[in-house]
């Protein structure tokens, strides 16, 4: 029997591997090889390259255009300019995955279809967690890929299949987003709660008030008695829930703490912690490393993956390791520089305002992301994919959200875009 293998199906994979990031093997996550492996099987089916004219091979330039520069860089160590290859050679065949999947709706829900899917997975692991390590005292990521999950205030940090609960963003915030059902929604957020990260909640937070205030708003009128009832008890259920949990785990304190922090960090401009002063000073430093950082690097960075070398230049920060500032806002400046930096953010409010028009989600989402990325760098190569997806479905007016759907009434009717311009 022979089997034929789809690019919908590898596309598929390719998006429920996105954020299972404790697979990891020499380094790079599965779905960094996965990537490599579907291109390659796209390059040979289709035996073309496709390029997309879009505001992100702008983006792509300046990485490229960064790396160049760390190459040339005498400061630069092997380590580092080793790294701002790989690093950037990722993002390339990342942007040419998108040269594929754009063109093509099929693929597009495939792709987003799997990444869903990967948030529910994640959000399944992350409940197994608690109960096993309540339960049990185990830590299951050890015992299944050797990876031993964070120990924090004596307390084992519940986060799920990726490798710091930081990286969780985006797969609580999409998962929450995309989930039609309301106990979904209730448990993303718990999930959120119960890492006792900071970032994590912070993140929630901020997308539940602009979900309530932006989305939900609009949906109020012409709500259904029957809707009415099952969202009542749905919040009772929820509200129970909560504060079964509040008592059992001590999420009082965990939620006092990171406000505390959260106000001790914002308003006061102390520190409570040794990596609140830490993530502090990837801030409140950047005025000075900009300014001592030639124009050319100013404006165009200094290559993807190497924004810890100025950290650890100046401030003798991890010196012995190859690492990137934890704080997207920055990490993005001192790779691709003040250019770089632009385009990028300038995307995520094009998606704000442009998308506000077709789904109010996406608002919600490129706001989210947005803020969320001060407090921790969760941008991989998978997140971008995404929002190139966004960003091309905004420009033509495609409500890419129904593409996240694991489920859909009746026969899909495909359609070949021919948009490839921004």
């Amino acid at each position: 029997m022979k089997i034929r293998i789809t690019d919908s199906q590898l596309v598929f994979a390719l998006g429920t591997v996105a954020n299972i990031s404790v697979l990891n093997i020499f380094g790079n996550t599965l779905y960094i090889y996965l990537s490599y492996g579907i291109l390659l099987f796209l390059l040979l089916r289709r035996k073309q390259i496709s390029f997309s004219k879009n505001f992100y091979s702008l983006y792509l330039a300046s990485i490229i255009i960064g790396c160049v520069l760390c190459q040339v860089n005498s400061n630069f160590e092997n380590g580092w300019k080793t790294r701002s290859v790989i690093v950037s050679i990722n993002m390339i065949v990342t942007y040419l995955l998108f040269g594929f999947i754009f063109k093509s709706d099929e693929l597009k829900e495939k792709l987003f279809q799997g990444v869903y899917l990967g948030c529910l997975i994640n959000l399944g692991w992350c409940y197994l967690q608690i109960v096993l390590y309540n339960l049990m005292g185990t830590d299951i990521n050890l015992i299944v890929f050797n990876f031993p999950s964070q120990i924090k205030n004596g307390k084992l940090v519940y986060s799920a299949l990726v490798t710091h609960a930081g990286i969780l963003v985006p797969v609580l915030v999409i998962g929450f987003l995309v989930s039609d059902l309301n106990i979904l929604k209730v448990l993303f957020c718990i999930a959120a709660v119960m890492t006792r990260n900071a970032t994590c909640m912070i993140a929630m937070a901020v997308c539940v008030f602009f979900y309530v205030v932006i989305v939900s708003k609009n949906g109020i009128r012409g709500i259904g008695k029957k809707k009415v009832v099952y969202i009542c008890l749905t919040l009772i259920v929820a509200i129970a829930f909560v504060l079964i949990l509040w008592d059992k785990f001590n999420l009082a304190w965990s939620f006092r703490n990171v406000t505390e922090r959260i106000y001790s960090l914002t308003v006061l401009r102390k520190v409570t912690s040794g990596s609140d002063a830490t993530h502090l000073r990837y801030l409140t430093s950047f005025p000075m490393i900009a300014s001592r950082l030639a124009p050319i690097n100013f404006m165009f960075g200094s290559g993807m993956g190497t924004s810890g070398y100025y950290m650890s230049h100046y401030f003798g920060q991890y010196i012995d390791k190859i690492w990137v500032v934890e704080c997207d806002v920055i990490d993005i400046f001192y790779s691709v520089g003040l250019i770089g930096a632009f385009i990028f953010y300038a995307s995520m409010a094009y998606i704000f305002f442009k998308g506000y028009k077709i789904n109010k989600r996406y608002s919600v989402f490129s706001l989210t992301i947005t803020i969320a990325g001060f407090f921790y760098n969760f941008q991989m190569p998978w997140l971008y994919l995404i929002e190139f997806i966004m960003l091309w479905s905004v420009k033509n007016n495609v409500d890419c959200w129904g593409f996240f759907k694991l489920y859909s009434e009746g026969k899909n009717d495909y359609k070949k875009s021919t948009c490839d311009s921004y």
